[in-house]
């Protein structure tokens, strides 16, 4: 089956409906000119004779201090760039402020000694986070603005490779920290840019992808990491705003576009206010020439990120240089497009659960990872008496016959729990059922093929992993499977081949009886499987 797409024209990203959708469209100008209030009043304490411009430290200490004051008089910064700031507090400042320019030479690794550095925190080995406070303290002046004067501040969330920064190198990859320059989409500046977010109040925030920074990677990936932290440790300084960083480096529920990361950040630092919150990032699936001379986007995972947490999203070109929104794509599966078929198997007029004249009997399982098997067996056949026999559980074809000879020679029907993809691998169960100690006491083996396509099955292996269940399988282990199915039919000695479906009600657990625990899964299950996970 091809794989699902979703062409649609640019207006901006449409949100899961796990989420409630973030509404508008525009600019960063649009953004701003929701949140200007008409007075531009100079606050009194902030003068030209109480500014100091002698190091980069001080002049961000009053950087701060200009936007907490400013956010106190309700004076918001306006979509004239920095005029407000100039106004309020100097020309010294307002200087020290816009020194960062795009492809400045002193914007990439030449800013001396890492004075102001990020406080790093790991969660797990595959995710970390930071906080950077431009003033140089302990961290706590970051946290503050971070957690904001406002009860859910706006969140302003950008991705950092390709959207803030690119390589001076013109490799792909960075090749060490100091491989690094501000992006230039418009000639228009990033760091003026996210200077007018922090004077609007909003929490800043960077989400990225990387990879390679597992400690089972040795010294390598301890040399990545630490160049990764000393490249963004430089754009920091270079922007002088308080940040929060949020780094997946592995294939789980943090990385995008799956939400753990911004799950994360609200756990810690409380909700922000989704209207008014957007992410920025180059992952947005624009196909290849949406620009003259432009490549395809590598993916949509940042756009299916804003999607899924339920924020704007706008791409490096529409926030910065304010273009208009290219033509995009979205691939993979979409669960809010779905619908679940009309009969949990077809043929219906046969039984799914065999009458106790034919049993005991083998049903052999056919299908991918992550189509519904397992759940499938515990709704149905557990229910009924059946063993179920499941191969991830054993491990090996032949501890599965033992554990599947053992229950038949009790009389107990089977299921063979596994992918089963090929005529080769399900005749050796029929050579099982007929010979040996088995033989005469089978009285038949018929086939559950499961037909879930395979971005589906990617997207329910992509949720067992965001809850912890199992680690994410690799693209090569689907892509495996479906290239080697064969389609099983009667002639191969089954007694009925039965087709089905996936219905998502099959893995919340329904039937059982929910304690606390299990209901606040099952609740979390509901609302992640509706979001663009891969």
């Amino acid at each position: 089956m091809p794989a699902q797409k979703r062409k649609v024209e640019a207006t901006g990203s449409a949100a899961s409906p796990a989420r409630k959708k973030a509404t508008g469209a525009g600019s960063i100008h649009s953004f701003f000119a929701k949140r200007t209030d008409a007075s531009t009043t100079t606050p009194a304490d902030v003068t030209a004779e109480n500014v100091s411009t002698s190091s980069l430290t001080e002049t961000a200490v009053v950087a701060v201090s200009v936007s907490e004051t400013v956010r106190a008089s309700a004076s918001i910064i306006t979509s004239s760039t920095m005029t407000t700031i100039a106004a309020s507090a100097s020309a010294a400042v307002a200087t020290e402020l816009t020194s960062v320019a795009f492809f400045n030479p002193s914007s990439a690794g030449s800013l001396g000694p890492l004075s102001t550095p990020i406080a790093w925190h790991r969660v797990n080995e595959d995710f970390i986070w930071g906080e950077f406070d431009p003033t140089g303290g302990d961290g706590s002046a970051a946290r503050k603005v971070s957690l904001g004067n406002e009860k859910s501040p706006p969140l302003a969330a950008f991705d950092i490779d390709s959207t803030l920064i690119t390589t001076r190198s013109g490799n792909v990859f960075a090749k060490d920290a100091a491989d690094w320059k501000f992006l230039d989409p418009s000639g228009k500046s990033v760091s003026r840019a996210l200077r007018r977010c922090a004077e609007a109040g909003c929490r800043i925030a960077f989400f990225t992808n990387q990879s390679g920074f597992a400690a089972k990677k040795g010294a390598k990936g301890e040399e990545k990491e630490e160049d990764f932290k000393g490249k963004v440790t430089q754009v920091a300084r270079s922007l002088k705003v308080p940040l929060l960083l949020f780094v997946s480096s592995g294939d789980d529920e943090y990385r995008k576009p799956r939400p753990g990361m911004f799950e994360f950040m609200e756990r810690e630092f409380g909700p922000v206010n989704l209207e008014e919150s957007f992410f920025v990032g180059d992952a947005a699936g624009r196909a290849a020439g949406w620009k003259a001379g432009r490549k395809k986007d590598f993916s949509d995972s940042d756009r299916k990120f804003a999607g899924n947490v339920g924020i704007r999203f706008y791409t490096p070109e529409e926030f910065f240089a304010d273009e208009a929104a290219a033509p995009f794509e979205m691939k993979g599966f979409d669960p809010s497009t779905y619908v679940p078929p009309a009969n949990v198997y077809t043929p219906v007029h046969l039984p799914l659960v065999a009458p106790d004249k034919a049993r005991p009997e083998i049903v052999l399982f056919v299908g991918s990872p992550g189509c519904g098997k397992s759940s499938f067996a515990k709704m149905w056949f557990e229910p009924a008496g059946y063993t179920i026999v499941n191969q991830d559980t054993l491990k090996s074809v032949s501890a599965c016959m033992t554990h599947a000879r053992n229950a038949l020679l009790s009389s107990r029907s089977v299921v063979i729990d596994a992918t089963n993809r090929n005529v080769t691998t399900r005749a050796q169960w029929f050579d099982f059922a007929n010979k040996g100690p088995l033989a005469g006491k089978v009285k038949q083996v018929r086939c559950v093929h499961f037909t879930a396509p395979k971005d589906m099955c990617r997207h329910n292996g992509a949720l067992r992993a965001v809850l912890g269940e199992r680690k994410q399988l690799a693209d090569l282990v689907y892509n495996s499977f479906w290239s080697q199915l064969e389609e099983p039919t009667k002639e191969e000695g089954f007694e009925a081949v039965l087709k089905v479906g996936f219905t998502p009600e099959w893995i919340l657990d329904q039937g059982k009886s929910l304690d606390a625990a299990d209901l606040e899964r099952q609740n979390k299950l509901k609302k992640l499987w509706m979001m663009r996970l891969t």
